[in-house]
């Protein structure tokens, strides 16, 4: 059972200074921002700063001085503020800009997944700062983006300088076989049609009998 309960739960840890939004209840905890429809009040407020670690699991909070409400708060109802050092963009980029790419990767570390690890990387997109930087799966992205920047030069099968000729050769080789492809299906086509047997009128409807009679 603690197991259970377990997976929807976080360590959260805060240090003397930090800023954390509280978690109210509606009608109930409103002293500290009070509003007309309780039904659209929002669910986090602050932030408020961290004054003091109160054992494990609480902390004493620097709240309004119109707030009735007892300031040591347990953990499960804060969560931490975002500082100056995490960037978020205001507004969405316009819808003509050009598609992002990855330039550069900045950190690399392991995801684990069931039994196995899948790499990832933190990836700095073209037309961003490193700020704004994300991680993402590194195979998954370089299926996306073979070409990207952000793998260095690419790698070839083979060494030396592929000629016109050899693009040539190719190209014809590919063109012949996709005709004899084009052959043996039709070919297959032909063969695979209907049978050749010869139908015969049904007698039970087209006999002799049907021919002769007369209505009496």
């Amino acid at each position: 059972m603690k197991n259970q309960v377990d997976k929807k739960r976080s360590d959260r840890v805060f240090q003397v200074g930090d800023y954390v939004f509280l978690k109210l209840q509606p009608y109930i905890q409103s002293s500290v921002a009070p509003r007309a429809h309780h039904k659209l009040l929002f669910k986090y407020y602050g932030p408020f700063q961290v004054l003091e670690r109160i054992g494990d699991v609480a902390y004493r909070l620097l709240l309004p001085p119109g707030s009735r409400i007892h300031p040591v708060i347990h953990v499960s109802q804060l969560k931490k503020a975002l500082g100056e050092q995490y960037k978020v963009e205001a507004e969405l980029p316009p819808a003509s800009a050009a598609l992002a790419v990855p330039v550069k990767v900045l950190q690399r570390r392991f995801r684990q997944e069931g039994h196995s690890a899948v790499p990832q990387g933190l990836i700095q997109w073209s037309g961003q700062s490193e700020d704004l930087a994300t991680w993402e799966d590194l195979d998954e992205l370089k299926q996306r983006f073979p070409r990207a920047t952000a793998w260095g030069q690419a790698v070839l099968q083979g060494r030396g300088n592929v000629s016109n000729r050899s693009i040539k050769s190719t190209a014809k080789d590919d063109t012949s076989q996709v005709r004899n492809d084009h052959v043996n299906h039709s070919s297959f086509v032909a063969d695979s049609g209907p049978s050749k047997r010869i139908r015969r009128p049904s007698t039970r409807y087209a006999g002799k009998e049907w021919a002769t009679c007369s209505v009496k």
